[in-house]
């Protein structure tokens, strides 16, 4: 079996998990499948969900500061996220 697309495989863990997760989390679960990817990063990670948040497939869930003023965000897939994981990735 080929392996997905990295923001393929990202829509699909948002989609299997069901929580909302934050750029680490996600970074957690995606090193394993993609070891020596360079876009497998915290900060890629991050700019993938900004995209795709753009496209409507994601959602900011919860925001939070961190004690060093950073922003953190939660991400969930939206429905027409869900709908086009589960048309084309699933």
């Amino acid at each position: 079996m080929s392996q997905l697309p990295l923001r393929f495989s990202i829509l699909k863990i948002l989609h299997d998990d069901d929580n909302a997760l934050t750029p680490f989390e996600l970074y957690e679960k995606v090193k394993t499948i993609y070891p020596n990817e360079k876009q497998a990063t915290v900060d890629a990670l991050d700019g993938h969900l900004m995209s795709m948040r753009g496209a409507g497939l994601i959602t900011v869930e919860k925001a939070h500061l961190t004690e060093e003023s950073e922003l953190v965000s939660s991400y969930k897939l939206t429905d027409y996220g869900k709908e086009k994981v589960e048309q084309y990735i699933l």
